[in-house]
């Protein structure tokens, strides 16, 4: 047992990032001689997620709908794909992070009908606000993202990610934002509207910034 131990090799298979999955959807595409467009993997990726193994499958019912034809867009893509993906929490505050409109609302609308509680996805938001004000604060002092990590105890990995959302908003969008969210939140506790108007009310004002046109005002 233990020589069969000595024989055995670890390799650690990391999941694949969503860019690296929709170049691999197209990839597959062209070996099977079909031109998938880019779009078009990218909502392929959205609904199935990045496992090869279910992007795999959607493929195989693609191609056996495109009957022959040599290219594919989005339409096809809504026409074979389940909408099959379980998102959560953190990848809606990510979405609404990275100012993704469109993905933090669908994610919003899969979240809702999964019963999540809008006051906890409005804390989540709160929350990430926050830390990339201060993230904004510290950035403007030209700290090195190595001395932001030991300092806001983050993984490297987790700092690149926030600081690329905090370089997305300007000081002033921030604070705007988390005044929004104060708002949305007394909206949802007095039952002003419902919980999905508010929270796609909120998102679209943190999104479009203080040069849209505004849903919630002091």
């Amino acid at each position: 047992y233990k020589e069969l131990i000595q024989m055995t090799t670890a390799i650690e298979c990391k999941s694949l990032y969503e860019n690296q999955a929709v170049e691999w959807v197209i990839q597959q595409g062209r070996t099977k001689g079909v031109r998938i467009s880019k779009q078009a993997a990218e909502r392929l990726v959205t609904q199935t997620g990045c496992s090869l193994w279910a992007l795999f499958n959607e493929m195989e019912k693609l191609l056996t709908f495109a009957s022959g034809r040599k290219e594919l867009d989005v339409a096809d893509i809504d026409a074979i794909a389940g909408f099959s993906r379980k998102y959560n929490l953190w990848e809606f505050v990510d979405a609404v992070a990275s100012k993704n409109l469109s993905k933090a609302l669908q994610i919003l609308h899969f979240l809702l009908v999964e019963k999540q509680s809008g006051v906890l996805l409005i804390t989540e938001l709160t929350r990430r606000m926050f830390l990339l004000l201060r993230l904004r604060a510290e950035l403007e002092k030209k700290k090195s993202p190595d001395v932001l990590a030991k300092q806001f105890m983050l993984r490297p990995y987790f700092i690149r990610l926030y600081v690329s959302q905090a370089n997305r908003f300007s000081t002033e969008e921030l604070k705007e934002a988390l005044a929004v969210l104060l708002l949305a939140d007394r909206a949802l506790k007095t039952g002003t509207l419902d919980t999905r108007s508010i929270l796609t009310l909120a998102v679209y004002d943190i999104v479009k910034g203080p040069s849209a046109s505004r849903f919630f005002r002091n």
